[in-house]
């Protein structure tokens, strides 16, 4: 009985250094995506920075310059969307990365409420035992 206890303790200790281990990932990943989100947000505000300037400069310039310059923006404008579709991606394996430990985390938790369960079922079963104990020796004493 005393062993089958140990091991329950080792077994709740494992599953709460799990569960801390699980929240800890979870935590360092929704971080990572809110960097990604600000890197995002910083990038879109300097290409609107950019084209505020860019159509400064092209009242500014000569005509020879504004091929090259339509050249140049579709070149930026390329850059962006295969940035910004590298960020989906690495969003999206984030994401699901997040959901799979949160999935984790609540069927160890799911796991540890029956393992209590279970526990506290073992416990009345012995209570009830020690109870039919008393029951017999107080038949015997009279």
């Amino acid at each position: 009985m005393k062993s089958d206890n140990r091991t329950q303790a080792l077994q709740d200790n494992q599953r709460a250094e799990e569960e801390k281990s699980l929240k800890g990932q979870v935590t360092e990943l929704r971080q990572v995506l809110r960097e990604e989100k600000q890197e995002t947000e910083n990038l879109w505000s300097e290409e609107e920075e950019l084209k505020s300037t860019d159509m400064k400069n092209t009242t500014e310039r000569p005509a020879c310059n504004r091929d090259v310059k339509e050249v140049l923006k579709e070149k930026l404008q390329q850059l962006h969307r295969d940035q910004l579709c590298s960020e989906k991606k690495s969003r999206l394996i984030l994401e699901q990365q997040v959901q799979k430990l949160s999935e984790d985390l609540t069927s160890s938790q799911d796991y540890n409420t029956a393992l209590e369960l279970q526990v506290h079922e073992l416990q009345d079963k012995v209570n009830g035992l020690h109870k039919k104990k008393k029951r017999r020796r107080s038949w015997w004493c009279f």
